[in-house]
């Protein structure tokens, strides 16, 4: 099983040895602030003797893209500890897909969070892979030439009969022994077919074999379980700007269901369903042409209103990872007095009004759980001043 802790540039994950008595840490293109974290995070695995004392986390004469270390402790015990470390606070959401595509939540945070990670982690299996057996056909048998015998006339009435019949005899002889010779050229060559066509057969089964096992490999780790601990996007709403595209998708894939996947993977967007007001939610990535036209990443496609909520301290992919999370499992979150405001886009074609400045009838809010209707103000407006500011550098840069 795999436990992700999304970050900026790449990952930090975790993963159970086969005995279970160990968890192979895996850090992937960390920032300098991770790193600190990481610092932390080696001193407690040094105190608690899960690390060796002169053994590091991260190797600066390593390779600098991704590196591995094995500690000695379990799964849950590695990802108690990188949980408040990794992703620290209240609002942080934990959620689990097992091997048939459910996915389970809890905050770590809320009552029993410590009980309910434990049993979702027990419940792992290792998958016995499936055996592929070829049968072989039996080897062929060589063929024994039967050989013909003339018997030459044995008796002569006179010398001139008796010459006639040895020449015949002769020539006799020679004619079956070339006709004896081209029967084993032909019984060689046939041979030499018939090996050429089991070689053959058998690279191709060989060929099946090896596709079938790596298809039943990709099987098992498409329905291995796996976790994820991400924190709840800001309420407040700046607007959506171009910018890079970070690298890291493939957590946010990995929590997807197969229509989800496939419509992310092609429009960037996907639709979501909120787990308590039952509402369908439109989410776009935020460089999407989807979320430029919108203002948002996230759109209630039932009252036909944008969602006020973002997260730009981390990539595009797990703004929506968080979003899509948190509708699903812990809704109250981010539909609230703070993201559902009397404010609400008013673009052509987004959502229809009911009369002089109504909002739709079937709009329902939950109760903030965090704060009240000017929770996330500060972050968002210190998040749009600094994408502002990155702006006009980018266009005073292209302008020189």
């Amino acid at each position: 099983m795999h436990w992700y802790f999304p970050s900026w540039n790449g990952d930090v994950r975790i993963r159970a040895t086969d005995d279970a008595l160990h968890t192979v840490m895996t850090i992937i293109e960390p920032t300098r602030y991770e790193l600190e974290v990481l610092g932390d995070c080696q001193n407690v695995f040094r105190a608690k003797k899960w690390l060796h004392a002169s053994a590091k986390l991260w190797k600066e004469t390593g390779d600098p893209k991704r590196q591995e270390v094995t500690l000695e402790a379990t799964l849950l015990e590695v990802g108690s500890i990188l949980i408040g470390r990794l992703k620290p606070g209240v609002a942080t959401l934990t959620a689990v897909i097992d091997e048939e595509g459910r996915v389970d939540a809890m905050g770590s945070a809320e009552p029993g969070f410590a009980k309910w990670i434990a049993q979702a982690l027990r419940g792992d299996g290792d998958a016995i892979p499936a055996e592929v057996t070829v049968r072989d056909k039996e080897g062929y048998a060589a063929r024994q030439a039967e050989h013909r015998r003339q018997k030459p006339e044995a008796q002569a009435q006179a010398k001139q009969e008796k010459e006639d019949a040895e020449k015949t005899a002769r020539a006799e002889e020679a004619e079956r022994r070339s006709r004896e010779k081209a029967a084993e050229a032909k019984r060689k060559e046939e041979e030499k077919r018939k090996a050429e066509a089991e070689k053959k057969r058998k690279a191709e089964a060989e060929k099946k074999r090896k596709a079938e096992e790596d298809r039943k490999r990709r099987e098992r780790a498409a329905r291995e379980r796996a976790a994820t601990t991400v924190k709840r996007p800001t309420p407040c709403c700046p607007g959506q700007v171009p910018a890079v595209v970070g690298p890291a998708q493939e957590v946010l894939l990995r929590f997807c269901t197969p229509e989800q996947r496939a419509q992310w993977l092609r429009e960037r967007r996907m639709v979501v369903e909120g787990g308590l007001s039952g509402h369908r939610y439109l989410l776009a990535h935020r460089h999407s042409a989807t979320a430029q036209k919108i203002g948002k990443i996230a759109y209630d496609l039932d009252d036909e209103a944008a969602m006020h909520f973002h997260d730009w301290t981390v990539p595009p992919e797990e703004e929506i990872l968080a979003a899509k999370l948190c509708l699903e499992h812990r809704e109250h979150w981010v539909r609230n007095e703070a993201t559902t405001f009397q404010d609400w886009m008013r673009d052509e074609g987004f959502y229809q009004r009911t009369g002089a400045g109504a909002l739709p009838a079937t709009r329902m809010k939950f109760k903030n759980p965090f704060g009240d209707g000017g929770d996330g103000m500060a972050d968002s407006t210190a998040t749009s001043y600094f994408g502002q500011q990155a702006m006009a550098a980018l266009q005073r840069h292209k302008r020189s």
